[in-house]
């Protein structure tokens, strides 16, 4: 009951940008210009940022019951991107056809690859999109909504911190 309460009043900006600063100042809580992501679903658009660990940081997995919170460290993306090992590429290519079955999964396994290069030339550029939500603020739980390769291939390079812009809007294609 209270985390819908508090969900209900982060939707208010300046209640929001007050929390903000009180509850996620450790993590360098930014108030930026509304910025807006393609994300090939849609946009996305948000007013924050932080400067989180990426150990506070997990994805959100389909499962079959659901989504699902996973640590980075647990889901088949790290798996494959951090050794490369032939297990890890089967989980991973078991988890891309169970639950996106409309890809070309060879050409997503080789741009998984081809990401972890750029990123490993320069990984202070990559940021990740995370939800803005009560487990963020009471927790220090980020969870991602957009970057889920980008954050297990940081992980996997021990990469400590990530830019995170807060998630305000999704607007669906």
């Amino acid at each position: 009951m209270l985390r819908k309460i508090f969900n209900l009043l982060i939707r208010n900006k300046t209640i929001y940008i007050l929390f903000g600063q009180l509850l996620l100042r450790n993590y360098k809580f930014k108030h930026i210009n509304k910025k807006e992501f393609d994300v090939g679903y849609g946009s996305i658009s948000s007013i924050s940022k932080i400067f989180i660990p990426l150990s506070e940081v997990y994805g959100i997995l389909y499962s079959s019951s659901g989504y699902e919170k996973v640590d980075l460290t647990e889901t088949p993306h790290y798996k494959f991107i951090s050794n490369h090992s032939q297990e890890g590429l089967a989980e991973y290519k078991k988890y891309l056809q169970k639950y996106h079955s409309d890809i070309d999964i060879e050409k997503k396994i080789s741009g998984f690859k081809n990401l972890k290069i750029e990123i490993n030339n320069s990984p202070e550029d990559f940021f990740l999109l995370i939800k803005k939500e009560a487990d963020l603020f009471k927790n220090k739980e980020a969870k991602i909504i957009d970057g889920l390769h980008r954050a297990t291939i940081l992980k996997a390079i021990n990469q400590e911190y990530v830019v995170c812009y807060i998630v305000d809007k999704i607007s669906y294609n």
